[in-house]
């Protein structure tokens, strides 16, 4: 398997396993029915796919990018976080927003970018506030990425322990094979 980034994955969503296409049209129809109701903001119904179901389709859908913040990798003890470098929740959020207001669902739509921004670095704690603050530019952020293959061995596999195992769907691509 190569560790390069994952690729893109847009348009139809032809190839997505039965169960999970199942699961994503379902917490779709969660979210916007919470969005339609009174005192509920396209942020707040959003927030049931980010914060409370994500979990549930996250190994089927997180991949890792291959790619890892210089400060992650060069600082040990510090707080680590998957970063979904593409503004997910802000994204899904408009989505939402978008659907509520013209009252047009679009449970596709909702899984495509599903898909499309499942996609995550890591990055230290702080790095990840940064980056929320900056909206995702990471130059202004000063967040400086290295490719997976130029991180030492013995560092790639405390990362993979402790932040892709069990985490992300693409795991097993970035796995050691051994580290002496």
């Amino acid at each position: 398997m190569s560790k390069q980034a994952w690729p893109r994955r847009s348009g139809a969503c032809t190839n997505i396993d039965p169960e999970l296409r199942a699961a994503l049209v379902s917490i779709y129809e969660e979210v916007m029915w919470l969005a339609r109701r009174p005192n509920v903001s396209p942020s707040r119904a959003r927030g049931w796919y980010t914060h409370i179901m994500a979990d549930s389709v996250k190994l089927r859908l997180r991949n890792f990018t291959g790619r890892v913040s210089q400060q992650a990798v060069v600082t040990q003890g510090v707080d680590l976080r998957l970063e979904h470098y593409m503004r997910i929740q802000t994204t899904l959020t408009a989505l939402v927003d978008r659907h509520r207001t013209a009252e047009s669902p679009n449970a596709e739509e909702f899984i495509r970018t599903v898909i499309d921004y499942e996609r995550v670095h890591i990055v230290t704690a702080k790095e990840n506030y940064d980056a929320m603050r900056a909206r995702g530019d990471y130059l202004k952020a000063g967040i400086i990425l290295v490719p997976w293959a130029d991180i030492p061995s013995k560092r790639r596999l405390e990362l993979w322990r402790k932040m892709l195992r069990g985490r992300v769907a693409n795991a097993a691509a970035y796995a050691e094979v051994s580290v002496e």
